[in-house]
Parts: structure tokens; C-alpha cells; sequence
């Protein structure tokens, strides 16, 4: 073989070993990013498995609260209550009539954090503030 020859086929093992090379470290890096993308997805699952639990707790807890609230209210006349102004203190009624069911503002209510002794729901009762 001739001298241009063997130049050439030595050219070409260092070109296919440099292009090894970079495709040794181009699938290292493929595999760093597949176990980062491995670790989010357990990370995904994971919070999608505490939200789900979270909203097992929160929606029928919510349901119920607004039942309640709901049947309370209807049972609360709003404009005629025994404060001589009705909801405004005085007859500006801010855009509403005397008569209309006019709701200020909710009323909050506390969560305790010790857990429930029995099984059945506790009924809650709600204290008009009048009564106080």
C-alpha cells in the first residue's frame, strides 16, 4: 500500500474514533436526562397522589359546609332584621331594594386540626350574632 493510502486509513481510524467518542458522551448525557426525567415523573406521581388525597378530604368537607350554610341562609332575612336600618345602617341601600336578599359578607368559619372521635358528622351549629 502506498504512503497516501495508509495516511488516509489513519485519518479515517481517528475520525471513527473521535466520532465514538462524542457518541459515547452524547448517550451518557441521553441517560443523565432520562434518569432526571425518571426522578421528575416519580416526583409528578407522587404530588398528583397527595393532591388526590387532599381533594378526597377537601370536596365532601366543602359540599357539606355550603349544605349547611345554604339551609342557615335560607333562614336569614336580609333588610328586615330588628337594627332599624336593615343591611345599610340608615336607607342607602347602595344600589339594592329593602326587600332584596342582600348577602354581605360570608361568614368564616374555623377548622379545627385534632381529628374527628367519631364516625358520624358532627352537626354544626351556627349562632346567630344577635343571640350573643
Amino acid at each position: 500500500m502506498s504512503t497516501s493510502v495508509m495516511n488516509r486509513l489513519r485519518d479515517l481510524e481517528r475520525e471513527l474514533a473521535r466520532r465514538i467518542s462524542e457518541s459515547r458522551k452524547k448517550d451518557d448525557y441521553i441517560a443523565r436526562l432520562e434518569h432526571r426525567l425518571d426522578e421528575r415523573d416519580a416526583s409528578v406521581r407522587h404530588l398528583r397522589n397527595e393532591i388526590d388525597k387532599f381533594r378526597q378530604v377537601v370536596r365532601p368537607l366543602t359540599h357539606h359546609i355550603m349544605a349547611i350554610q345554604m339551609s342557615a341562609d335560607d333562614l336569614v332575612v336580609y333588610g328586615n332584621g330588628g337594627g332599624g336600618g336593615g343591611c345599610c345602617n340608615g336607607g342607602d341601600h347602595h344600589g339594592h331594594s329593602a326587600g332584596s336578599s342582600f348577602k354581605g359578607r360570608p361568614t368564616r368559619q374555623a377548622i379545627s386540626a385534632e381529628p374527628l372521635r367519631t364516625t358520624d358528622p358532627l352537626p354544626i351549629v351556627k349562632v346567630p350574632k344577635s343571640s350573643k
